[in-house]
């Protein structure tokens, strides 16, 4: 998973990658930002528009 890609849980999105995460290793604080987090919103309006 690249870097700022979506992280899908039961086909919800639960976050934001904040680096590229390899397969089989765990998501978690250190490697995404949480869908609830203060700045979601903004992360996700500035993936779509690109």
């Amino acid at each position: 998973m690249a870097a700022q890609e979506e992280i899908h849980k039961y086909g919800e999105v639960i976050g934001i990658a904040t680096e590229a995460i390899l397969a089989g290793h765990w998501v978690h604080v250190h490697n995404c930002r949480g869908a609830k987090g203060r700045r979601f919103d903004e992360i996700h309006a500035r993936k779509q528009g690109e």
